[in-house]
């Protein structure tokens, strides 16, 4: 098993905070914010699970919505 995410992937995501019910969906986008910006220059093609934790990540679906890394889990 791979020890990333990428782009393309898919996954379970939880919206109301990881509270709701897991909805599958595609990773559109993945957004570095480790310090808490999310800019266009810190897009990643994939991210080594062991940083893909918190609010450090930001996720865009191919659902129309969002999401930090703590509300994915992934399918593989």
């Amino acid at each position: 098993m791979d020890n990333v995410i990428r782009i393309g992937d898919k996954v379970n995501w939880r919206g109301n905070y990881g509270k709701a019910t897991p909805i599958e969906a595609t990773v559109k986008k993945l957004v570095d914010n480790r310090d808490g910006l999310k800019r266009e220059d810190y897009y990643r093609s994939s991210v080594e699970l062991d940083k893909f934790v918190n609010r450090d990540f930001i996720v865009d679906l191919t659902n129309g919505y969002w999401a930090y890394a703590y509300q994915i889990d992934i399918i593989k």
